[in-house]
């Protein structure tokens, strides 16, 4: 269960992910730069205060993996990774009060649904000048009681192609903050 603290009371040691690159994942504060990876996927779960700065995420769209992922962390500052051609690009689950800044998030998901950014029950994040372009189901979605986020100067765009596609969507998510979003070629 997701929203449990349980499900971050694991280990994981010498895990290989998508193109030989290895899977990371941490349950206690970690400050990360841009010596560090690139990973196939980086999964912080209950890493509260933890600062990723400068990683790149390079797994494979074709694959229901890779990413980087937030479970459980709250009070997080990501900023200048990339995360692009990955099945999603980065994504909040139960996660709050985080800061995702000058991130690049491209080409996700294509052709199995992926998002560029994804909240999932998350709440009270500021995502100031991201980039979310051609991914697959959303730039970027705010789902399911995301709430209470800020968005500032972010950039979306669809890809024509795949009739899921929306630079920014919010389903069973509201009290969301939108300024100054540029979203272009979007179908619906």
């Amino acid at each position: 269960n997701e929203a449990s603290d349980e499900v971050c009371n694991n280990t994981l040691s010498n895990v290989t992910g998508s193109g030989g690159r290895p899977i990371k994942f941490y349950n206690s504060t970690v400050n990360l730069t841009s010596a560090d990876g690139p990973y196939s996927e980086l999964i912080l779960c209950n890493a509260d205060n933890s600062t990723v700065d400068g990683v790149t995420i390079m797994g494979s769209n074709g694959l229901n993996n890779n990413g980087l992922i937030l479970l459980r962390t709250d009070d997080a500052r990501i900023s200048n990774v990339t995360s692009s051609s990955n099945y999603n690009g980065i994504e909040l689950i139960y996660s709050s009060f985080n800061s995702l800044t000058n991130n690049t998030t491209n080409s996700n998901g294509i052709p199995i649904g992926g998002f560029g950014i994804h909240l999932l029950q998350s709440t009270n994040n500021t995502l100031s000048n991201n980039t979310a372009n051609s991914n697959d189901y959303a730039g970027i979605m705010l789902q399911s009681n995301s709430t209470d986020n800020i968005l500032n100067v972010n950039t979306t765009s669809s890809v024509p192609a795949y009739v899921q596609n929306d630079g920014l969507e919010f389903f069973e998510s509201n009290n969301n903050t939108v300024n100054g979003h540029l979203s272009t070629g979007n179908i619906e």
